[in-house]
Formats: structure tokens, sequence, C-alpha cells
């Protein structure tokens, strides 16, 4: 058996194994590719801390990404019985990260959701069943009270509604009562479009991501007048556009060394069976630097709008040192102690796949060639000796925590 990226097989392998066909009784459509479900769970804006609310996953790929992309929990409202076991599997893989609720997503009330985030902010997103997207989405945004309990909406609708969401007076032929109520309560617009092929069974026509933030009418979430909060954000996605330059600048260089333009550098597990060529590897960098720079401009409209001030954007770092404050004793144990739970967790997901993909490459007949800097060889060679350099940073780090942990006054035999 394969393995994807996270460590589960392959949702076709998946759906194969569980005997799911989409029926079309209830309106699904699977979108087997993880990397279209991992763009889709990013346009939901960072998720470090966010309970996310999805309906319909089936069997699962928009609820690995969400739970890959660092989603603190996903609650999955699933109507089709044969799809709970697949969703276990998951669930096995990310313990306390996913809850499953079986059951209508139209007949579970609001405060059934809020009670299960714990005080966490909820978003929802969701590749939405076609025969209740519209019911949903009406629901949602007749809300009361206002503002509602999540803070946005990411959702895949079919291309003739996302127009109606987000149509204004002047196109007639799309206006009506969804743009209305989407104008009025939320700030609605197009992300992207997902073609029809790339659905099973294949729909009649492409689907668009579209994303909406409640309006809160002058009463902001506490966490959107608060200037720390934004600089945390700007600062991690800044970071994010520090790293995707630095591998593009490594691509680039790896095709400037005489190789033809369209130069494959290996095939990935879980990928097309055209594998990965530089050229589309720099486009997909491209599309992940437009969605970041995207989210900072919303990021940027927000903050406008609570009135915090711009200059928070040009220097987060200096926000963030200001406001930490040096924890307690007991705080520092505390967070000393989670910390060490994390790093382990880390490392043994890390080293299961070292394992998963040494044995794959020994079963399918791989041959490693040696890496090669940047990036520029056998690309499963690559992706071992990455994940074999990310354990030595955890270990580095797990060690350094211990120290910090005995000199704060913490037993070895006390940490996890």
């Amino acid at each position: 058996m394969t393995l994807a990226d996270d460590g589960l097989p392959p949702l076709r392998e998946v759906v194969a194994a569980h005997g799911l066909d989409a029926k079309k009784s209830l309106g699904q459509n699977f979108l087997f590719d993880l990397n279209l479900t991992r763009r889709i769970a990013r346009a939901a804006g960072p998720l470090s801390g966010v309970v996310v609310v999805e309906v319909g996953p089936g069997p699962g790929g928009l609820t690995r990404a969400l739970l890959a992309e660092g989603a603190k929990k996903v609650i999955s409202i699933e109507r089709d019985e044969r799809c709970l076991p697949a969703l276990g599997e998951i669930a096995a893989r990310w313990p306390g990260r996913l809850e499953i609720l079986p059951g209508d997503a139209l007949e579970i009330h609001a405060n059934t959701l809020v009670a299960r985030a714990e005080g966490a902010p909820l978003r929802i997103c969701a590749n939405l069943p076609y025969n209740v997207a519209t019911p949903l989405l009406t629901r949602w945004l007749e809300a009361e009270p206002w503002p509602p309990f999540f803070d946005r909406l990411t959702l895949m609708f079919q291309r003739e509604v996302a127009l109606r969401i987000v149509a204004t007076p002047a196109q007639r032929a799309d206006y009506g009562r969804l743009a209305v109520l989407a104008g009025w309560r939320t700030r609605a617009r197009l992300l992207f479009d997902v073609p029809a092929s790339a659905f099973t069974p294949a729909v009649g026509q492409r689907s668009t991501v579209v994303s909406r933030g409640a309006s809160t009418s002058g009463a902001r979430a506490s966490r959107e007048n608060n200037p720390v909060w934004y600089a945390a954000q700007i600062e991690s996605l800044y970071a994010q556009l520090d790293t995707l330059s630095n591998r593009e600048a490594s691509m680039r260089d790896f095709r400037e060394t005489g190789s033809d333009a369209g130069v494959t550098i290996g095939l990935q597990f879980g990928a097309p069976c055209e594998g990965i060529t530089t050229d589309n590897a720099i486009q997909q960098l491209a599309i992940r630097r437009q969605e970041i720079e995207q989210q900072i401009s919303d990021l940027q409209d927000t903050a406008e709008q609570s009135g915090v001030s711009p200059a928070i954007f040009q220097d987060p770092t200096e926000a963030l040192q200001a406001a930490r404050k040096p924890p307690s004793p007991g705080q520092q144990r505390a967070l000393l102690l989670e910390r060490q739970s994390e790093l382990i967790g880390r490392l043994d997901g890390v080293q299961n796949q070292l394992a998963d993909m040494s044995s794959q490459a020994a079963a399918q007949g791989i041959v490693l060639q040696p890496p090669t800097p940047q990036w520029g060889g056998n690309l499963t060679t690559n992706r071992i000796q990455s994940l074999d350099q990310r354990a030595s940073q955890i270990q580095h780090a797990l060690s350094e925590n211990e120290d910090a942990a005995r000199q704060a006054g913490l037993a070895p035999s006390a940490l996890p």
C-alpha cells in the first residue's frame, strides 16, 4: 500500500477499500487531488487555534487537508454512514483533532458546534454537497444573533451558484436573494475555479471556491481589534513568503544548470502519474505566493475597518516583542511539558513517514540516486533526506527543551 504525505493512503485507495461510490441522491462528488484540497484549506486563512466545521467530508480529502494545514480541530458532519469508517481512520491518525458528527447538517444546531469548539474561534470550510449547498448557506447568512458563531465561510459551489452569491445589482441575471444576503452580511469574493474533471464522478460544470468573512456591523470580535493578533498572523505569512522565495530561487537555479526547462525532477507519491517538472513546481509556488499575498491584503482590509494602525504591518516583530511578558514559573513548566509532548508527536510522525517511504521505495524498485543540493535530483531521495534532516532538528529541539525543563525544576521523570 502506498501512502500520501500525511501518512494515510491515497484517497482512491480509501474509496476502493471501503467501497465508496459517490451517490447522486446525496449530492456527492469526491475530490481525490490532495494538492487541490490543501489549496482549498489554505484559502480558509491561517488555521492555527481555529476549529473548522466541515459539511459532507465523504472519504475525507478536505478533512485531511484542514488538519495538515494546522486546524486545532475539525468537526466533520457526515450523513452517509458508509463514509464513517474512512473518517475514523483519519481520526486515529490525528488523535483528538477530528470529531465526527453523524447526521444531517441542516438538523445540527449552531449551539452544538459552539459547545464542541470549547471557546476556540469557529470557521466553516467545505465542499458542500450540491443538493444542500444553498439551504445551508441561507441558514448561515440568516443566523441570529449576528455576528454569528463563525468568523468566515470558505465554500465550494457550482460556478452558476457562486456567481449568484457575489452578484451586484448591475448583474441582473444573477442578482437575487443569495446576493442580497451575502452582500448584507458578508464580504464575499470568488477565489479560484476547480475544473469539472477534478471530481469523481465528473460534474457538468466547473466549481468555484467562494470565501466570505462575516460582517460584524460595527461590533467586531475582540481579536480583530487586537494589534498583536494581526502582528502574529502577518509575521507568520511573511515567514512563509520568505520560505517560498528561497524554494523558488533554488528551483530556478536548478533549471538554469543546462537542463531542458521541462526536466522532470522526480516522482512524488500520490502525485499525478506524469510527475512534477521544474516548471510546474515553480508555478505551484507562484500560486501559493498569490494566496499568501491575498491573505495579507484581506488582513489589511479588516485591520483598517477595525481601526488598527497600518504600522503593525510594517514591523510585526516589534509589536509581538512588546506584547510578550515573561511567564510565571508554573506557566513556564506547563509550556515546557506541552512543548515536549508536541515535539515527541512530531518526531513520531516524521519517523513513520521515513519508514513508509523507504519501504515503498524498496517495494516499487525505485532507484535512490545520490541526493543533490537544492532539491535538484531524485525527488524520492531528496524527500527522505529532508525527513532525516527534520528528524534531527526535532531531536535537537527535544534536547534543548529537556535542558530548559531541568533548569525550570522539572525532573526528567516528569517529562512525557
